[in-house]
């Protein structure tokens, strides 16, 4: 192929496998489309779930079927700088926090932003729920 390449110089994210925008590309807009549905399990079970390393980083949770309880959302520890979506869909109140801290509620049928807090070490409301 003739030509030159193009100046990827001009947007590059850090890491050996980092993203790389060409120049003639920029601005750019990247989707996110990873979902998590948490499906709580409904009555009769313990309404903690302790996310897996694959769903720590979803930009979105979606939580059903709650039960006869309130909910409660675990991350093993705080992630810096992550926001995240949440639909709290499942019937009851549910809290999203880092273990053993206090965290968020999120109330039934509501929809919030949240965000980790390296300060806190814990999960923190960016907006109302909506």
């Amino acid at each position: 192929m003739a030509g030159t390449p193009p100046d990827y110089d001009n947007v590059r994210w850090p890491g050996a496998d980092g993203l790389r925008v060409p120049q003639e590309m920029a601005p750019a807009t990247l989707a996110i489309t990873k979902e998590i549905d948490i499906n709580v399990g409904g009555a009769g079970t313990t309404n903690t779930v302790n996310l897996t390393p694959d769903q720590l980083r979803a930009p979105y949770y979606t939580v059903t079927n709650a039960g006869s309880g309130a909910t409660t959302i675990n991350w093993p520890a705080v992630l810096p700088g992550i926001v995240f979506t949440v639909y709290n869909n499942s019937g009851q109140a549910c809290t999203f926090k880092v273990t053993a801290k206090t965290g968020i509620s999120v109330a039934n049928a509501k929809r919030a932003i949240l965000a980790m807090d390296k300060v806190s070490g814990d999960i923190t409301r960016v907006t109302a729920d909506t």
